[in-house]
Formats: structure tokens, C-alpha cells, sequence
């Protein structure tokens, strides 16, 4: 039974805390997957059920969704097993029987198998997603919300337009390490050392320069695993350090506050690598063309100084190859060409002579004449 019909106005997350246990869970946008928090992933079993928050989740529901589940240790080791292909689903069964008696959930495609880690045995935290292959290509992932932090949709609306379904009504079964080495081989050989994650703080610069770069920031789309998450980070950097001419430091500072709206953060190794490669990189754009409207900048000085020299030359060109005799006044032309016409008209046609009327068409043309101005040469040739 699809888990929104146990969903009352009265008791709108009964059943999501029912069949999830203690899991921390998000408020997103309808038809969205990010959670509309930056710091979603300090927040905590205890906060959520705080009653201001408890209120945002139950308008979240309210409107249709979304709500997304925090997993990894601070929902009670909360994990999902992700494929990404309708046809895997079976395989993925029969290979591990015990999947069909876990609670199973549906987007777009595929599906998410829901699990929970066994107590008093290590979390495999190293990273937030990792990712499943076959055949050399990626065919799924297991969310663990290791470092940096991993969330999975349970309720709302697909951005492709579906709605998100529970095909298995059941609770999230309790398995072991050895449970999730087998569905991923080589989890557990993982090394367990946390990649360094730097929180960003805000600057202290209150410059317009960097509310602006901000405020660009702000706009760019998250870079997200599983989605070309690095080519997204590496356009963003390269925009963000080309547009504004960022010096090396300003520019970690800002690739810093780009990342914490990334699903998950990025470490700072991964960081670094990508704010150094955007740093080297080169674009068709000038650099420092977002900083056109502060006008104190030498930059702009250099291109207003530029294209007041192209102007200059062109309007030179112009004075040498036309003077002020040469430029011709269209009323005066008009008014000299009506006083010409108007002087020496030309002379109207004679008359034709009687034999050209004879006949049925001369009879005609005769009767036309009587009714309207024209000519009886005119109307003959109408005829």
C-alpha cells in the first residue's frame, strides 16, 4: 500500500517515524531533492523534533512533498541501496533474496532498497556515496552519508514528474557489515580514514564584491554525485574565479561557499584540486567581465578607455570620406522634386481618334465614361 494513503492532516508524520524509527527528516521544495537547509547535515534526531520543525515538515507533507530522510549514523544508520534501471530490480533480488522484505521505494526508475546498519560494529564513514558497477559502468550507488553527508527522497514528487511510491510497506531490515559487503563488493577494504571537510564561515569582508560573488553563488545549480557532480564544480569555479578575477585565496573562499549547497560537500582535497585546475583554466569571457558594473575597477577603466578609442576611430573615418555638402536632407530633396513636378508637368496624351471606339468594346467603353472619371482610351484598354 503506497505509504501516502496512511498520511492523515491530523497525523501527517506518524507514519513516515512509524515505518523509518528514528530518522532525521528534511523539508525540500515539491518536485525537488535538495534539502532547502545548508547545514542540513549537522541537524540532528533531537532537532528535528523540535516543533517549529516538526510545523515545516508537516507543510512540507502538507503541499505534497518533498521530504528526504538523513541517512548514515545520525538517523540511526539509516542506508539505501539506489539502482538506477527498472531491470535490475528482480536481479538484484534473487541474487540476495533478503532485499524483498525490506522497505523498497520508487522514483523515476529503479529503485531504493532501505536498510539499517547493526548496532556496536564500525560505520563504513569514509565517504557519503559509493558508487555500484557492472561491466565497468555505474549502474547504482549505496547512500551511506558518510562524510559530507548522503539523503534519499521517501516522499514528494520526481523532478522528471512522477511521484515517489513505497512498493514494500515494511520496515528497513537490520543487517551486518558482511550483509553490505556483499552487496558491495570491497566496502569493508574502503579505508576508513574521514577525508578533512572545511566548514565555511562567513567572511568577514563586507565589500560589494564578494555580496556579489555570493549572490552569483547562489544561483548556480549544486554539484551533486551521481550527476556530473565534478564537471558541474569545475564550470562553477572556472565562472565564478574568470568572472569575478579572483586571487588564489579569495577564490577557496568561494569555492568553500559553493560547496556546502553540494550533495555532498566536497573534501578539501578534491576542493583544492579543482579550485587549482579553474585557476589555470582560460575562457572565451575577458576575465573579470561580472565586475563591468563597479566602475572603480582598473579592469573596466582598461575596457571603457578601449572601446572610446574604437569609437573615436570609427567616428574619424566617418568626417574623412563624408562632409557636411555631401549629406542630402530628404525634406529638401522632397520639396525641391514636388516644385519641379509641379512646374513642368508632363503633357497629357491626345485623344484618340472615333475609329478606335467602333464595336461592341467602343459601345462599352462609351457607357464606363459616362459613370467615373477616366478616360475613354483608359477604359477601352479595361475592357
Amino acid at each position: 500500500m503506497p505509504l501516502e494513503v496512511c498520511l492523515t492532516p491530523e497525523q501527517p508524520l506518524s507514519a513516515l517515524y512509524e515505518l523509518l524509527g528514528e530518522a532525521v527528516l528534511l523539508p525540500v521544495p515539491l518536485g525537488e531533492k535538495r534539502p532547502v537547509d545548508n547545514g542540513w547535515q549537522t541537524i540532528s534526531y533531537g532537532d528535528s523534533l523540535e516543533h517549529s520543525y516538526q510545523q515545516r515538515l508537516t507543510e512540507a507533507i502538507r503541499r505534497g512533498g518533498n521530504i528526504v530522510v538523513r541517512l548514515g549514523p545520525a538517523s540511526n544508520r539509516l542506508c539505501a541501496l539506489d539502482l538506477d534501471d527498472d531491470g535490475m530490480v528482480d536481479a538484484w533480488i534473487s541474487r540476495t533474496p533478503w532485499l524483498a522484505n525490506t522497505l523498497r521505494s520508487k522514483g523515476r526508475r529503479g529503485c531504493q532498497f532501505w536498510m539499517r546498519l547493526e548496532p556496536d560494529c564500525p560505520y563504513p564513514d569514509a565517504q557519503a556515496v559509493f558508487k555500484l558497477k557492472e561491466d565497468r559502468k555505474v549502474i547504482g550507488e549505496m547512500r551511506l552519508g558518510g562524510i559530507g553527508g548522503a539523503q534519499s527522497v521517501i516522499l514528494g514528487q520526481h523532478p522528471d514528474g512522477p511521484r515517489y511510491q513505497i512498493l514494500v510497506n515494511q520496515p528497513p531490515l537490520v543487517v551486518s557489515l558482511a550483509d553490505l559487503d556483499e552487496l558491495v563488493p570491497g566496502l569493508l577494504n574502503e579505508p576508513q580514514r574521514p577525508a578533512t571537510v572545511t566548514t565555511y564561515r562567513p567572511s568577514t569582508d563586507t565589500d560589494n564584491i564578494w555580496k556579489r560573488i555570493t549572490a552569483y553563488l547562489d544561483k548556480c545549480d549544486p554539484a551533486v554525485a551521481g550527476q556530473n557532480g565534478h564537471d558541474t564544480l569545475f564550470r562553477v569555479l572556472c565562472s565564478v574565479i574568470g568572472g569575478f578575477d579572483l586571487s588564489p585565496e579569495r577564490a577557496w573562499e568561494a569555492a568553500l561557499y559553493y560547496s556546502q549547497k553540494c550533495d555532498p560537500p566536497w573534501s578539501d582535497k578534491e576542493l583544492r584540486h579543482k579550485v587549482d585546475d579553474a585557476l589555470k583554466a582560460t575562457s572565451s569571457e575577458p576575465r573579470g567581465h561580472l565586475l563591468e558594473n563597479q566602475n572603480d575597477t582598473a579592469f573596466v577603466k582598461t575596457l571603457k578607455r578601449e572601446q572610446a578609442q574604437r569609437d573615436a576611430a570609427e567616428n574619424e573615418s566617418i568626417d574623412e570620406n563624408q562632409t557636411a555638402d555631401t549629406v542630402i536632407s530628404l525634406e529638401e530633396e522632397t520639396e525641391k522634386r514636388l516644385k519641379q513636378y509641379l512646374e513642368d508637368p508632363e503633357p497629357f496624351p491626345a485623344s484618340m481618334r472615333p475609329e478606335a471606339f467602333h464595336g461592341v468594346i467602343g459601345e462599352i467603353a462609351k457607357l464606363m465614361t459616362e459613370h467615373c472619371e477616366s478616360s475613354p482610351e483608359v477604359s477601352s484598354f479595361t475592357v
